[in-house]
């Protein structure tokens, strides 16, 4: 019998850094939103990003992980973990806003929160909060609601 052969391709993987940004130590919910609203700004589509922190809390990589259309954003959860893991993060904290200015999760946002949480828990990344901005300063946090664990 004859032996099937094949050939994979041994990789090297690395983060490529677009730029440095100085960004304060998180320590609670606002800070995450004052870091998010620079890098989404003002948007009419739905941008969810992803903030990478040390052991101390201090933002390592931000990564945008999908950007959507007015009402909703589709998550691929290996796009979710990819920064995290390629930057060696201890923990992450995800931001997305709502164009239309409501800063109140949908039932998809619930959804895909339980999802990355329970992604989060198979690397022994703790996720941290989940915020969803809206107009004026709003946002929600999952975790000062209690909906994280």
């Amino acid at each position: 019998m004859k032996k099937e052969t094949y050939t994979c391709q041994h990789v090297f993987i690395q983060l490529i850094k677009e730029k440095d940004v100085e960004y304060d130590k998180i320590t609670f919910p606002a800070c995450a939103t004052e870091i998010a609203r620079k890098i989404i700004k003002q948007n009419d589509r739905e941008h969810f990003i992803v903030l990478c922190l040390d052991g101390s809390n201090h933002v390592v990589c931000v990564n945008t992980v999908h950007v959507g259309t007015v009402s909703s954003v589709n998550i691929n959860l290996r796009e979710v973990l990819k920064p995290v893991i390629l930057s060696n993060s201890c923990s992450i904290i995800v931001v997305h806003n709502h164009p239309s200015g409501d800063p109140a999760p949908s039932d998809n946002d619930h959804r895909i929160t339980e999802k990355i949480q329970e992604a989060c828990k198979l690397f022994d990344i703790p996720l941290l909060d989940h915020v969803i901005l809206g107009d004026d300063n709003k946002f929600y946090s999952f975790k000062d609601e209690g909906l994280l664990q």
